[in-house]
């Protein structure tokens, strides 16, 4: 459990300060979960009551924080009963309160599908001696943990370890920035863990995976063809403009000698690969456009330089 000491609390920011910033952050064009985010880790510093309910109100209709309000709903009465008596003391517990309880349901929200089959802690606040009592911070390390963990597995299930180890450093990288960038170390046991598991990727897997196809694909093409589609360059099924995408890119990857097959071998090894079905392969004259030579161009320098 986390303590929060209202007497020896520093507050970095002026509540003009905190008005003008989320003023500022509702006008930006950042997705609605990450506003909100922002703005409820903001809440925290208020010790003003009107800007503070007026923030409030802010997040009264969002769905998901329909229970995080019923639960709150009693609060005014819940602080009073602690014999707060000074109406700035009352208004600091209810913005800490509100914040921690706001950014924990939205926490819970934006990495929904990741914890779905966690157990994850309900969130627990109390005021003892003028100090609010809290468990947000073992959330929040439980649904990091679970969070890295769950797309971790994802990466690991890629077929190539060009392919894995590209998006392990992907991972690595944003963390490293987010530490960077705050001062802080808050992802080293992650990175570490991340680092350890690109070290000692197995190539067996890689050699496995070009040899069971390399009665269609040579100097290993099976590795940059999968990059192809794990970066969505070859649209899902179903999708108009699919074929004509895969057309072009088979073409490309025929002329470069990363595909020996002719290009009905190829329709149907692909068509029983991915459970997919279409008429033919168009030529090749058909499928060129400006973003799909551009596309072709990122996956070779990634290809070359992995």
């Amino acid at each position: 459990m986390d303590f929060i000491d209202i007497d020896n609390n520093k507050i970095p920011f002026s509540n003009k300060e905190i008005y003008l910033t989320i003023k500022y952050v509702l006008k930006t064009e950042s997705e609605p979960i990450k506003k909100w985010l922002l703005i409820s880790h903001f809440i925290r510093y208020i010790s003003d009551e009107k800007l503070l309910n007026n923030t409030i109100a802010l997040f009264e209709g969002i769905p998901f924080l329909e229970t995080t309000f019923a639960h709150l709903n009693n609060l005014d009465g819940f602080i009073q009963s602690e014999e707060i008596q000074n109406k700035i003391d009352e208004t600091k517990i209810k913005a800490w309160i509100y914040s921690l309880s706001f950014c924990c349901r939205i926490l819970l929200e934006q990495f929904s599908k990741f914890i779905k089959n966690c157990d994850i802690p309900e969130l627990r606040f109390n005021i003892i001696d003028r100090k609010i009592e809290h468990n947000l911070s073992e959330i929040t390390e439980l649904i990091k943990r679970k969070s890295i963990g769950s797309r971790r597995d994802e990466v690991l299930d890629l077929s190539t370890i060009k392919a894995q180890e590209a998006e392990i450093k992907k991972m690595i990288q944003s963390m490293e920035i987010i530490d960077y960038n705050n001062d802080t170390n808050y992802f080293q046991g992650e990175i570490k863990h991340l680092e350890s598991i690109k070290n000692n990727l197995i190539p067996a897997f890689e050699t496995e995976s070009n040899i069971k196809h390399e009665h269609i694909f040579s100097n290993n093409g099976f590795e940059l063809f999968e990059y192809i589609l794990n970066e969505n360059f070859i649209k899902q099924k179903g999708i108009k403009g699919r074929y004509k995408q895969l057309s072009y890119f088979y073409w490309r990857l025929f002329n470069d000698k990363y595909i020996h097959q002719k290009s009905e071998p190829f329709k149907n090894w692909f068509m029983k690969t991915y459970d997919d079905e279409f008429s033919k392969i168009n030529t090749e004259t058909d499928t060129e456009t400006a973003q799909r030579k551009k596309d072709y161009s990122t996956a070779l320098e990634w290809f070359k330089t992995n």
